[in-house]
This record gives structure tokens, C-alpha cells and sequence, in this order.
């Protein structure tokens, strides 16, 4: 199935079985098919290539054998967190390098961390701990939060870069770009601050409790162009 030629947004009910759908170019809510007894099939999902999207989905199955989101990077990078241009996804890692498409890679984080002990290669950050609402996840990722971040060593974070958080509220999980908005470069080895950051949220999973539930796998192994 095939809503990437919409522009407005759908709202999309699959039914059971395994089901594979690319998404419109306007913010979808995809339902699942579940009920209390359990999931039923395996669905894969790929976020539109085009256009920036904010996709809500219901009945998403977590594990390593469960649904899957196909993340691309293009529409991604088509975001535009600040309104002052679009972003570019970096990795959270000792080099903050661009992301292409590369291998999907964790850094889980407890409490504060300095980036320079990122997993090499990691792309999205995993916050292992309730956060309420994305304005506390810019709050709680700066300076004196309880997830404070400080950029690697060899790592600056140009404006408009930006990364992506994988985080909860104990209710859902969310996928959120967390972007330089200050107009400049934050130097290497920097403690980022609330002033620096703004947060896009683009994908909301419904009833997933804990982020550190969520496999690799249910995120496509590896990011699309």
C-alpha cells in the first residue's frame, strides 16, 4: 500500500496479516492491528522520502521480530526545527559526523554523558528514563538536567545539525530531532544548553511504555537516502 502521493496527511487502519506501506507527505496516524489478545502480523512501515512528516502510530510491536519503521534520511533532513533552514542529522558519537546510510546505532544513556563515550557509529540516542514532554527533553539533555549532554571531543555541532532521541513518558515513545537552533556552531566539548537546542518530534509510537524497548530492527537496521 501507497499513501507517499498524498500531501495532506492520511489517517491509515491495516488490517491483520503482514502489511507494507510507504507514507504520505502530510502527518499520517497509522493503526495497527492488535487487540488485548496480541499483535497480529508483521508490518513495515517506511516514513515518506520527500517531506518532512509527523507520524503517530498505534499497535506498533516492539522486539526484534515485531513491526518495523523505515526510517529515510531525506525526509529527514527536510525538517526544519528553527524555521531558519533545514537540518542535517549527525551521528552522537566522538565525531559527529553526517548521517547517511549508515547501520542504526544505539547510545543508551542513564543520566549525564559526554558524547566522546558514544558507541562509534551511534545515530540515535536513547534515553533509559521518563522525560514528560519534549520541552523537558531540551531541558532535561542541557546544562543541569538530568540527562545533561556534552559534545565529544571531536565533535562541533554546526547550525541547524541535528540528532535523533529516542525517549518516553512512561505512557508512549517518541523519535525526536533535537537541532542547533543558535544561529552559530557549538565548539567541540561544549555542555549544550536550553538557549542552543529546539525539539521536533516526528514519530510518536502509541502505548510503547519504555524507549528501551525498541530494537534496531523495528527501526530498519540502517537509514534509506
Amino acid at each position: 500500500m501507497a499513501a507517499s502521493g498524498a500531501s495532506g496527511g492520511a489517517d491509515i487502519i491495516l488490517g491483520s496479516g503482514s502489511n507494507t506501506i510507504s507514507l504520505s507527505a502530510g502527518d499520517d496516524t497509522v493503526t495497527l492491528s492488535y487487540d488485548d489478545d496480541g499483535y497480529y502480523g508483521t508490518d513495515s512501515i517506511t516514513l515518506n522520502d520527500n517531506d518532512a512528516t509527523v507520524v503517530e502510530i498505534t499497535g506498533f510491536e516492539v522486539g526484534s521480530a515485531g513491526d518495523v519503521i523505515e526510517l529515510d534520511l531525506s525526509g529527514i533532513n527536510t525538517n526544519n526545527v528553527s524555521s531558519l533552514g533545514t537540518n542535517t542529522l549527525i551521528t552522537v558519537d566522538n565525531d559527529g559526523n553526517d548521517v547517511s546510510n549508515d547501520t542504526i546505532v544505539f547510545y543508551t544513556i542513564t543520566a549525564a554523558a559526554d558524547l566522546s563515550n558514544g558507541d562509534t557509529g551511534a545515530n540515535i540516542l536513547v534515553i533509559d528514563g521518563d522525560i514528560d514532554d519534549a520541552s523537558d527533553l531540551e531541558s532535561q539533555l542541557s546544562l543541569n538536567g538530568d540527562f545533561e549532554l556534552t559534545l565529544a571531543a571531536g565533535g562541533a555541532m554546526a547550525d541547524n545539525d541535528a540528532f535523533l532521541v529516542l525517549w518516553d513518558d512512561g505512557v508512549d515513545t517518541y523519535l525526536s530531532l533535537v537541532a542547533n537552533i543558535s544561529g552559530s556552531t557549538i565548539s567541540a566539548a561544549d555542555t549544550l544548553t536550553t538557549a542552543e537546542l529546539g525539539v521536533l518530534t516526528i514519530l510518536t509510537l502509541v502505548g510503547v511504555t519504555d524507549a528501551t524497548t525498541v530494537n534496531v530492527n523495528n527501526l530498519g537496521v540502517t537509514f534509506n537516502l
